[in-house]
């Protein structure tokens, strides 16, 4: 698959099937003080729920079920290494994963708990991920490439399991991580058009942290930057 391609809706329910034969579905709830708080009806989609709490697990059981390796190696400094972890436990894959020296005590021990061999080398993580291909490379086994195609097939089940669910959405808001970006990035290729939903004027909104670097608008899909940028 082009990691430059968005899936289209068929390929995003087929990972998501593949996604809920190894976790429940994530539970969504609209909260009354929220509401009262914000003005409006609002859906909060609990990804704090996955196994490994947090989102990327979706991602990791696509990618690695559709690279099949016999081993995966790759570079974190947290969730992403618990996703590796608990795919590659599931699928019978040995992984491997390099961290910098003085990681989070709490994210290594869940990564260990997922069977992973953990490695520290490096004070930054660009020299962690270098040592990880090194280790690649002498063990002949399979490096962690970020496939936007494969990792957007299985987050954006986030974005269809609310779409399916909550029919009068207005806006949605995601987190500037990028993976919550591919989440949300495949209704654009969907729905195209000047808004990323079904309703026209649809706003897709950007909450980044007040300190966060990096202020751009997210691209909706189709080249067109029609996404707010939120720094609360």
């Amino acid at each position: 698959m082009n990691d430059l391609l968005l899936p289209g809706h068929a390929e995003i329910e087929q990972a998501a099937k593949l996604v809920y034969a190894a976790m429940p579905a994530t539970p969504q709830y609209s909260w009354p003080l929220l509401n009262a708080a914000l003005g409006t009806e609002t859906w909060v989609k609990h990804e704090n729920h996955t196994p490994t709490g947090a989102f990327k697990v979706r991602g990791g059981l696509v990618y690695l079920q559709a690279r099949r390796a016999s081993g995966v190696i790759s570079a974190t400094r947290g969730n992403h290494g618990q996703s590796v972890g608990f795919a590659a436990h599931r699928y019978g894959i040995a992984a491997t994963i390099v961290v910098p020296h003085g990681n989070s005590k709490e994210k290594n021990a869940a990564m260990r708990a997922l069977g992973v061999t953990l490695v520290e080398h490096g004070k930054e993580f660009q020299e962690s991920r270098e040592h990880a291909v090194m280790l690649a490379q002498r063990d002949a086994a399979t490096i962690w490439k970020w496939n936007k195609g494969w990792l957007a097939r299985g987050i954006a089940g986030i974005g269809n399991a609310i779409a399916s669910t909550v029919q009068a959405t207005m806006a949605w808001l995601v987190s500037s991580e990028s993976g919550m970006i591919s989440a949300t990035a495949w209704l654009a290729n969907k729905y195209p058009g000047a808004a990323c939903s079904m309703y026209p004027g649809m706003a897709l909104l950007r909450v980044r942290h007040s300190g966060a670097h990096g202020g751009a608008a997210i691209d909706d899909g189709n080249g067109n930057g029609n996404a707010s940028d939120m720094a609360p």
